[in-house]
């Protein structure tokens, strides 16, 4: 081979297969136009492994590209780098689509990834819309107990603040599912509670749809715990006795040394049936405001009357007093003389009772008791005398808090919260002498029923007073000397022990705070 040969050759990467191929191609041109002799088509066909009607389109495409480049249309080296550049297209086409195909891999990964979170998500969305809503009845709850609002005030919130349209009837549900919830809370705080030995009862009317009705506390006055709190259909000695005899039945008699009432008759038998163990002591609090201190107010009003008359005698008689008109003043001012007198006289009985109660012992007590009132009897002071009579007649309940004091049997214990524990009443100033711890029962229950005007039916009336002890005992106070503690706290009893929570709204029911809001973030790009 030529060396011309062998550098196309070289520059082509012919194969011995194209040189001949390209020889025979050659022969079959020279045969067509020049040659005479040679060998025949058919034999080139032979040697170039093709049919003769194959030589013969091979023949004619030769030609014309041949011809074609004769023509110019483009040349052959124009060609080749046209096929080259074609070539370098398709690898990097090949090269792209690799890299698509990965790319889609890991697109169709990470969708079937976010496809899972999505579910995750939409999963974890519904159990949050099953949680507010759970979360939803909990505020019910909530608005009615610390924001002490109306039935119709809770659905105007929820509407209007928070954009959830419930219905009166739904509210009330909710409010009637956690009242029946708090009975046997109760009762289980009732269980392990520590006892002072000491109660309080008292009571307040309260309307129920068109009539009233009565609603009896009994309260702990060293511990301020709600002890019992039931529905009375009237105020009488039957009535009250049936709920100091179910009192008494459910353990409590035992323990009870020293009750504490206002001087209404109706208690006197009861309390002596039920509570045999205890001593029956009146309130002093009615006693020095509602009768003592009642008695020294209409001897105030008397002076002051007088006062009154002598200004307006003098008012109408300016000039010179004629001998009855000086006879007529005097007499006024006698009159007046004697109203200061009997008032005066008024506030010192009524200091002296008050004093007779830090009295060392139950018979200096008694002494100084009995003293008063034979003076009593024999003053001309009318208002004296009215005192006294009130004093005798009420004689047997006024001093046997003493007993408390002075008797093994009788012995009263109170929260201490510096030596964190209960322990013995041993000092004149901790013993109960008032049922000031009722009446402030009945003055945070009316916040309440002021705004509700009215119960509804016997059942809801129980049912809201159950869950009134309910909160009332364990609501954290926000000031006095146990801020920052709830009533039961302050007695030394572990709530969480007894129900595994402390919160008062978890214990009727409702899940607690942390499990009702919880932070979702997505992390879908």
């Amino acid at each position: 081979m030529r060396d011309i040969g062998q550098r196309i050759r070289d520059e082509q990467n012919l194969t011995d297969k194209d040189i001949e191929w390209l020889v025979g191609v050659a022969r079959m041109i020279l045969r067509a136009f020049v040659w005479d002799e040679g060998l025949p088509m058919r034999s080139i066909a032979e040697s170039l492994g093709i049919s003769p009607t194959a030589l013969y389109k091979t023949l004619r495409l030769a030609v014309k590209a041949l011809m074609l480049i004769r023509q110019g249309v483009e040349s052959v080296d124009g060609l080749v780098d046209r096929i080259r550049e074609l070539q370098e297209q398709l690898i990097r086409v090949e090269r792209a689509c690799a890299t698509a195909q990965a790319e889609v891999q890991r697109l169709t990964k990470a969708l079937v990834e976010t496809r899972a979170r999505i579910v995750a998500l939409e999963d974890k969305v519904r159990d949050l819309q099953e949680q507010w809503k759970i979360a939803q009845d909990r505020l019910i709850v909530v608005l009615k107990m610390e924001g002490r609002c109306t039935v119709r005030s809770i659905v105007a919130v929820l509407e209007h603040g928070l954009g959830i349209h419930v219905s009166v009837g739904y509210v009330q549900g909710m409010i009637t599912q956690a009242s029946t919830n708090a009975r046997p809370a109760l009762k289980r705080l009732w269980e392990a509670v520590p006892w002072s030995g000491a109660i309080s009862i008292d009571e307040v009317f309260f309307k129920e749809m068109a009539r009233k009705i009565l609603g009896v506390v009994i309260v702990d006055p060293l511990s301020g715990l709600i002890l019992c709190f039931e529905r009375c259909e009237e105020r009488s000695k039957e009535a009250i006795g049936e709920i100091i005899k179910n009192f008494a039945e459910a353990g409590f008699e035992e323990h009870i040394k020293l009750c504490l009432t206002d001087m209404y008759a109706g208690y006197v038998e009861p309390v002596k049936a039920y509570l045999s163990k205890a001593v029956h002591q009146f309130c002093w609090f009615h006693i020095n405001c509602f009768h003592i201190g009642a008695t020294v107010l209409r001897a105030k009003r008397a002076y002051k009357r007088a006062v009154k008359k002598i200004a307006s005698f003098d008012k109408k008689h300016s000039n010179a007093l004629s001998a009855k008109e000086s006879e007529e003043r005097q007499a006024l001012i006698t009159i007046r003389d004697q109203a200061q007198c009997h008032w005066q006289g008024a506030q010192r009985f009524q200091r002296l009772l008050m004093r007779l109660l830090w009295s060392r012992n139950l018979d200096e007590a008694t002494a100084r008791l009995d003293q008063l009132i034979r003076v009593a009897t024999k003053t001309q002071n009318p208002y004296v005398k009215d005192m006294g009579d009130f004093l005798d007649r009420h004689r047997p309940g006024l001093l046997v808090f003493y007993h408390c004091l002075e008797s093994d049997q009788h012995t009263l214990r109170r929260p201490s919260q510096s030596r964190g524990q209960w322990v013995s009443l041993v000092k004149r100033w901790a013993v109960p002498i008032t049922s000031n711890v009722a009446e402030h029962v009945f003055r945070c229950l009316r916040r309440y029923t002021n705004q509700m005007d009215h119960f509804g039916t016997k059942e809801a009336t129980q049912r809201f007073f159950d869950l009134f002890a309910f909160h009332y005992n364990l609501r954290v106070l926000r000031s006095g000397k146990r801020e920052g503690n709830s009533l039961l706290a302050a007695a030394h009893v572990n709530v969480v022990e007894i129900f595994g929570t402390d919160d008062p709204y978890t214990i009727l029911g409702f899940p607690p705070v942390s499990q009702s809001f919880e932070s979702v973030q997505s992390n879908i790009a």
